[in-house]
């Protein structure tokens, strides 16, 4: 059983054991197991409705018909139905057409291609008189698609036609297991404190690129079986992970002008800056990005080093287009119980005052756009923080500008 299945990036998966460790999350919904199959099929008086693809038998009494349905989707792109009755039925059968078929779908009934003027998210109907022996042959060839987060369009995941796909990271995730006794819960979190890397260190970032992602030169092939495998490892991407550091959403950066993160840049090639180095980067990114401040604090969450404040104030210089819309995006954690209200300026003048009111354990993107009369003509503006009377200023993790906002 799955303890959890994280989704930011650089997470893992941990596991519950047999004998000796199960939390009570993993119990939660366990009655889910049961409805696995509830919606593969609907009905109506004159039509059956298929809507999942999965390996199933549908005794429709009423009728005296039986459908068998033979897939190993999503390993392949096909699905086989077989009618098998007493005597002909005659009903429309409503196959599901799903959004993420981009590249179409084809239905075959015996053997013969059926036409249809259907639409990705609708239903492909066939209407006929069914007969024990008939088979219908769907096929849903798979491509390589983009999808943003809902709510934050900065953030995609990759898909490869319903699969969500993972990135690996290059470090190893061979300290990962789950606890095996409950007495070892303490250690154990401790040990994944210690080798989960942060969200600023593992987050990978994808900048935009003219050439559509179906269309790159390693997509994975329609074909089935083996050969899309295949096709899958030589684009870089693979389903199923376990014991590594998966990265499931990355940020896509646009047109970044410039930022500073409490890790100290963006992650080397290859793989997550070394721990060691992390405090050694933080130094040379402020330093570049000109930091100054008083009072501040350098509070440390899940390997990343931010900055805050209750009584001084601290700023940066970044990169801005003189001559275009600027977008200031700031990645704050939540607020820990602490009053959290502070003012945020350019150059000197306010252009935001910002409240937390969040889960301390969330980070969380802010977008603040920036008045073009106070980056016209400047290469650069200084970004300010500053806590109002009897509060601080949030934990600031990450900070960067980006031409034209989302």
């Amino acid at each position: 059983m799955i303890y959890y299945c994280p989704l930011r990036p650089g997470a893992f998966r941990t596991y519950s054991t047999p004998d000796d460790s199960f939390w009570c999350c993993v119990g939660t919904g366990l009655e889910n197991h049961a409805k696995y199959p509830d919606t593969i099929y609907f009905r109506d008086a004159a039509s059956l409705y298929v809507n999942l693809f999965i390996p199933s038998e549908l005794t429709w009494k009423e009728k005296g018909l039986t459908v068998r349905q033979e897939t190993r989707f999503p390993e392949e792109d096909t699905t086989k139905l077989t009618f098998t009755g007493a005597k002909p039925v005659r009903l429309a059968l409503k196959v599901r057409y799903p959004a993420w078929a981009q590249q179409g779908m084809t239905v075959a009934v015996n053997g013969r291609p059926e036409k249809s003027v259907a639409k990705p998210g609708s239903y492909v109907t066939v209407q006929r008189e069914w007969r024990s022996g008939d088979t219908v042959l769907i096929r849903l060839p798979m491509s390589l698609r983009l999808e943003t987060l809902p709510g934050d369009a900065s953030m995609v995941a990759v898909f490869y036609g319903p699969v969500l796909l993972a990135a690996i990271s290059a470090r190893t995730a061979s300290r990962t297991r789950a606890a095996t006794a409950p007495a070892r819960r303490r250690s154990a979190g401790s040990r994944r404190r210690s080798c989960r890397p942060s969200s600023s260190n593992a987050r990978t970032s994808w900048r935009a690129s003219r050439r559509p992602v179906h269309r790159s030169r390693s997509r994975p092939q329609a074909s089935a079986g083996r050969e899309t495998r295949r096709s899958c490892r030589s684009a870089g991407v693979r389903r199923a992970l376990h014991g590594v550091l998966e990265h499931l959403h990355a940020g896509r950066m646009g047109e970044a002008r410039g930022g500073a993160r409490g890790d100290g840049g963006a992650p080397e090639r290859g793989g997550e800056p070394d721990a060691r180095h992390r405090g050694v980067r933080q130094r040379e990114a402020e330093k570049t990005h000109a930091f100054h401040g008083e009072t501040t604090t350098q509070p440390y969450f899940e390997g990343r080093r931010g900055r805050e404040t209750r009584t001084g104030w601290f700023s940066y210089e970044l990169a801005v287009a003189p001559d275009k819309p600027v977008t200031l995006v700031c990645t704050y954690r939540g607020g820990e119980g602490r009053r959290r209200v502070f003012d945020i300026l350019v150059d000197g003048q306010k252009i935001a005052t910002e409240t937390l009111a969040y889960h301390p354990t969330e980070l969380l993107d802010v977008e603040y756009a920036i008045p073009e009369a106070l980056t016209k003509g400047k290469p650069r503006v200084t970004i300010r923080f500053q806590p109002q009377k009897d509060a601080s200023t949030a934990t600031v993790l990450e900070i960067r500008t980006i031409t034209g906002g989302r």
